[in-house]
């Protein structure tokens, strides 16, 4: 599986048809958490969205990530998007976020190329699962969306 990232006007090195320009992903994390009472150990307060946080490897977006950092720009628009099948990719997770800030950008180096982390909180998130047929065609699609200011889920 591959999975990439595109920010709204920010330009990543990919090169795989249908993802050109956008920036590819080592690896993901993000989820959310609900506060929980010790004595029921039910849901006791609002859920609280963790950041998508993403690994990838410094390219010609690393200085667009990094000045959306500083300048405390919002990206209107970030997509995820993992992909399966080699040669014909196709998408089979997606997360969309709008309202979206770069809030921590970091570098290591280890190897020749080393590694950056760059973490993002958003407004909004959708987050889809995209079935395939027995044929390997779309199949069915899965989506939930969230609006973390007013905590509707749609």
């Amino acid at each position: 599986m591959t999975t990439y990232l595109r920010l709204e006007s920010i330009d990543g090195d990919a090169a795989s048809r249908g993802h050109e320009k956008w920036i590819e992903v080592d690896s993901i994390s993000w989820g959310a958490a609900a506060a929980t009472s010790a004595g029921s150990g039910r849901a006791s307060g609002r859920v609280t969205p963790e950041p998508l946080r993403l690994t990838t490897r410094p390219g010609r977006h690393s200085p667009g990530v990094l000045r959306a950092l500083l300048d405390g720009t919002k990206v209107p628009s970030a997509r995820v998007e993992r992909t399966a099948g080699g040669e014909q990719e196709v998408t089979v997770e997606r997360w969309e976020l709008t309202n979206a800030r770069v809030v921590a950008h970091t570098r290591d180096v280890a190897d020749d190329a080393g590694t950056e982390s760059i973490t993002l909180e958003y407004g909004r998130v959708a987050y889809s699962v995209i079935l395939r047929t027995a044929s390997g065609k779309v199949g069915k699609t899965f989506t939930t969306a969230w609006d973390t200011a007013t905590g509707i889920v749609t």
